[in-house]
């Protein structure tokens, strides 16, 4: 097939709050290059809705679109050949233990994302909207691609869209009918939640959103809870007063609480898996490390790391502890 140049790519995209910014063209120079990003206004249905005074309605510190939604296109600076979308394009495709299914990942949205977040981070610095927040990759539901040529927007039939949602729903559950009736149970007996296990879900909440600092920082409470409440079980089991204890593990860092006190409490049990003991230590370092240089520098796998090894130090002392 020949190489035919077909214009320049445009991915447009709607998202579910409005942009406080005047619709219309704007140049947007990122990462070293200018791309152009369009802006429209498009608005909730408000029939019904009781009005006063000027007869405007105007909802304040509106981040869910309840005022105007946005819809955007932004024209990249590179030009498309046929070759490079043609027929069934791969996309990267993210598997994680920490999610269920596949989480689609197309690098032409992901820069997209983060040219919408440039903007989004401009308008809220000078217009003072601080309750508006920038977007992560699973926000985006609903976009398209096209190509811009002679000034004009085309979709062209050689570009093809793989998927419409980053998200690919998995098959049912088999097991869904017993979660379902947990549901049901605690919600009926006001059932409380395990704190440790609160918090992994929000740790991979935040991980999903690409949050990973906060992801890192609650997966180590969790990590910390946990150790405090074993090394609190078995002291005062063997007449050790709790006062005691709490000042105890004040007194002692949480590296050295889960490195050096978990192998003496542990002595004649099964032991846990080192390179999972690696992992945790090394979260605790990050931790440190975001609290003392703040929320930069996480990345992606330091991540997932910490979680998913938390979550097998926590399984290992539920297991040791009956």
């Amino acid at each position: 097939m020949d190489r035919e140049e077909i214009g320049k790519l445009v991915v447009n995209v709607k998202l579910p709050f409005g942009i406080p910014i005047v619709p219309g063209r704007y140049k947007v120079h990122f990462a070293s290059k200018d791309y152009i990003f369009y802006i429209r206004r498009y608005d909730e249905d408000k029939s019904g809705w009781q009005v006063s005074g000027t007869g405007s309605v105007e909802t304040p510190f509106d981040k869910w679109g309840r005022d105007y939604k946005s819809d955007i296109a932004i024209i990249f600076p590179e030009r498309v050949f046929s070759d490079e979308y043609w027929g069934d394009k791969k996309h990267d495709v993210k598997t994680s233990p920490i999610f269920d299914g596949e989480l689609f990942k197309d690098s032409r949205l992901e820069k997209a994302v983060q040219v919408i977040n440039r903007v989004i981070e401009v308008c809220r610095h000078f217009s003072r909207r601080y309750h508006l927040s920038t977007i992560s990759y699973i926000d985006i539901l609903d976009y398209d691609f096209w190509v811009e040529k002679d000034g004009k927007f085309l979709k062209d039939p050689k570009i093809k869209t793989i998927f419409k949602g980053p998200i690919k729903i998995t098959a049912g559950n088999s097991d869904y009918e017993k979660v379902h009736q947990k549901i049901i149970n605690a919600l009926e007996n006001g059932e409380q939640i395990d704190i440790c296990q609160n918090l992994l879900l929000r740790a991979k909440e935040f991980f999903i959103n690409e949050s990973y600092p906060f992801a890192l920082l609650e997966s180590v409470i969790a990590l910390e809870i946990t150790m405090s409440n074993f090394i609190r079980l078995k002291t005062t089991r063997i007449g050790i007063k709790e006062e005691r204890v709490d000042e105890f593990i004040k007194g002692v860092s949480c590296k050295d609480r889960i490195d050096i006190v978990l192998k003496m409490l542990t002595e004649g049990l099964p032991q846990i898996d080192e390179n999972v003991l690696g992992k945790c230590k090394g979260a605790i370092t990050l931790r440190n490390k975001v609290v003392h240089d703040g929320l930069g520098g996480i990345s992606e796998k330091e991540a997932e790391d910490s979680i998913l090894n938390i979550e097998k130090f926590i399984g290992y002392i539920k297991e040791i502890t009956g």
